[in-house]
């Protein structure tokens, strides 16, 4: 009987001094997370990655570039005009149109989505960003041999759509795999490609101030990579020792170009979920 004459006498005093109400607990909604997929794929890379960071309560969005829209198959037998006249700045400026319609998202890219995610951040629009293998800005460069070859087609005269080969896929994004396993990766998932974007790091575009101040950046790079090889994104890392901003690295052995679908890829993003976690 005394238990139940306090119990109503607390529920009256909170009824008359409305200020002792206790309020219901406010949940922060789902943070976004923006990936930007690289040169020669399309958003499909990012599927297994998002439904591993939805899992873990953010939304994702996955912008598909120009001419990249459809089956890689179809694209590759039918390549899309919009590749003839696509440039980097074109590309940049669609993902700053995204970037800065959301609500501090979390940017993450893939090779020249690397790239994108840098100049991006160094605009003030995002709330950290990871870089998987990234682009270099402008003025960086590798004479590695395997970057050379990886990036030879980028090099030659015109601007005609580049199109790899299965052995040049094989060599920069499949060297994990054997001649056949890397040919039904190319058939799955290669797409032509826009020469005026895959020359973005070679033009005044691509330029960052390394001394900017800036939202949190990790920068993982991959010991076996040939198309963007571990010593230019750690040189990468050093120029943004300038900056008074949180620089993060991560060189990973034995992760390759194709990381995004390499086997232990479950790994990558679980190590990108902890740096997140942590800021």
């Amino acid at each position: 009987m005394t238990l139940t004459l306090a119990l109503i006498s607390t529920l009256y005093a909170f009824a008359e001094d409305p200020e002792r109400l206790p309020t219901p607990a406010r949940v922060a909604p789902p943070r976004t997370v923006v990936f930007i997929h690289g040169l020669y794929l399309n958003a499909g890379c990012w599927d297994d990655w998002r439904e591993v960071f939805e899992a873990q309560g953010y939304n994702t969005l996955a912008p598909e570039w120009p001419g990249h829209d459809g089956e890689p198959a179809a694209l590759r037998a039918d390549i899309p005009e919009a590749l003839n006249t696509l440039s980097f700045e074109q590309l940049v400026a669609q993902h700053r149109e995204l970037v800065a319609g959301l609500d501090s998202p979390i940017l993450i890219g893939h090779s020249m989505g690397g790239l994108i995610v840098q100049l991006l951040l160094q605009e003030g629009l995002g709330s950290a960003g990871v870089v998987l293998h990234s682009a270099p800005p402008k003025g960086l460069t590798s004479f590695a041999p395997a970057f050379l070859r990886s990036n030879a087609p980028v090099l030659k005269p015109g601007m005609d759509p580049i199109l790899l080969s299965p052995k040049q896929f094989h060599f920069g994004f499949g060297n994990y795999l054997d001649s056949d396993a890397a040919l039904a990766l190319y058939e799955a998932s290669l797409v032509p490609e826009a020469k005026g974007v895959a020359k973005g790091p070679l033009t005044d575009a691509a330029e960052v101030d390394w001394a900017k101040e800036r939202a949190p950046l990790l920068i993982v790079a991959g010991a076996e990579d040939h198309v963007i090889p571990a010593g230019l994104n750690e040189r990468m890392a050093r120029r943004y020792e300038a900056s008074p901003s949180r620089t993060d690295l991560v060189v990973m052995p034995g992760r390759t170009h194709g990381t995004l679908t390499q086997p232990g890829w479950e790994q990558v993003a679980d190590d990108v979920l902890a740096w997140l976690a942590e800021l």
